[in-house]
């Protein structure tokens, strides 16, 4: 703010309108690129990895750990499999478009699928 006139009974102030300016777009180009950053980064951090270790223990039995651990090294979710029977990685590959840039550009999804035995016992009256 500058005093551009001032008298006993008046008093005129001038905003500087250019540093208002200058902040208004330091502060919306600040905001666009947080998010331009994020959008990028955040599906690479996002991900996480899943291992199967498995460990034969008789002849015809397999037991089977599978563990989920992210970005960080930190393990999310362990999951004991006492009696593996088989096991299949299905590739699923997907090509599309981006709309903006008219680039063609490739997705891969890994699914893993997991058979095992499980023992039930039925109890029941006989008739």
């Amino acid at each position: 703010m500058k005093i551009t006139k001032q008298t006993p009974t008046t008093l005129v102030l001038q905003n500087n309108a250019s540093i208002n300016f200058v902040l208004v777009w330091l502060s919306i180009s600040n905001v666009i690129l947080g998010i331009v950053i994020s959008s990028v980064l955040w599906p690479l951090f996002s991900g996480e990895l899943k291992t199967l270790d498995c460990k034969r223990v008789e002849l015809k039995q397999v037991e089977c750990n599978l563990t989920s651990v992210n970005w960080l090294g930190k393990v999310k979710e362990r999951t004991f499999i006492p009696r593996l029977q088989g096991a299949r990685v299905i590739e699923k590959t997907e090509t599309r478009v981006d709309e903006d840039s008219d680039r063609e550009y490739k997705i891969t999804y890994y699914t893993l699928i997991l058979a095992t035995l499980v023992n039930r016992t039925i109890s029941g009256s006989n008739a």
